[in-house]
């Protein structure tokens, strides 16, 4: 269906002649050409707007370009460090299991050598229980003969200050007439243990079983046969022994003093042991 524009048209063509419908068109092809340039005027418009965002864009893109190179250049500097590291590691784990491998074979030789060893501490062991037995055997032992030394060293207290109470008491040998006054090679005097803290002198008692009876034998000299010389003058006693063919029997007791003894006191010994003189 015709436009109104081209109605107009053939119209203008019945009536105008051709120069003048020349001119028409042209003027219409120039107002066509002018609609045409305002519109490709607005699309360059729009186009160049376009382009600036573009090359806003790109300006981005360059930029983030840019700083995609420079961590491209790291990343790659990076992976160059890890590589080196890498073989580094590879090496240190070879250097590793070298090591490991020596490290065993010390462990299993140190482990032998702590079988060993316990073997050796397990005979030890047995070895040293056998032993603590025999210590608590020799330590009761040494209980019981501590116990019976310190009861002998009680007796022989008592016994000291018994000998000392009858030695205080007994007449001097002047007034005892039971025998004569001989030489006898067979009365022997035993020197008691030196100590600053006992008596000098010794006593020595014999006994015969035939009368019973004790002869007291006094000197202050070490020696055998010497003189002593007490309260200003000189004693020498000597006792005859009887006709018998028994050897008398003789006792010599040191005379340490009663505080010596580490146990009990005198009255406590005398009370615990019920002794009386003439024992």
């Amino acid at each position: 269906m015709p436009t109104d524009f081209e109605k107009d048209f053939k119209d203008w063509e019945t009536v105008l002649d051709p120069a003048q419908a020349s001119l028409e068109i042209l003027t219409l092809e120039n107002r066509l050409l002018t609609i045409e340039l305002k519109r490709l005027q607005h699309e360059i418009k729009k186009l160049t707007e376009e382009n600036s965002d573009l090359e806003e864009e790109f300006d981005k893109l360059k930029v983030l370009y840019e700083m995609a190179c420079e961590k491209f250049s790291l990343l790659k500097r990076q992976k160059d460090c890890f590589a080196k590291k890498y073989m580094e590691s590879q090496q240190i784990q070879s250097l590793i299991s070298s090591e490991n491998e020596t490290l065993t074979k010390k462990i299993d030789e140190l482990t032998k050598v702590v079988e060993k060893i316990k073997s050796e501490c397990d005979v030890i062991a047995t070895a040293r229980n056998e032993l603590q037995g025999t210590l608590n055997y020799i330590t009761n032992d040494n209980d019981k003969l501590r116990k019976e030394n310190n009861e002998l060293h009680v007796k022989i207290a008592l016994l000291q200050n018994s000998c000392a109470e009858f030695n205080d008491a007994s007449p001097p040998p002047e007034q005892m007439n039971d025998h004569e006054v001989t030489e006898i090679d067979d009365i022997k005097d035993v020197d008691t243990e030196s100590s600053p803290n006992q008596s000098k002198r010794r006593v020595t008692f014999v006994e015969t079983e035939t009368n019973k009876k004790r002869l007291r034998v006094d000197k202050e000299t070490p020696k055998v046969g010497h003189k002593s010389r007490s309260n200003g003058r000189s004693r020498t006693t000597i006792s005859k022994m009887p006709d018998t063919t028994e050897l008398p029997t003789a006792i010599t007791l040191p005379l340490e003093p009663v505080t010596k003894n580490p146990v009990l006191g005198y009255d406590k010994m005398k009370s615990r042991f019920n002794l009386s003189k003439k024992e």
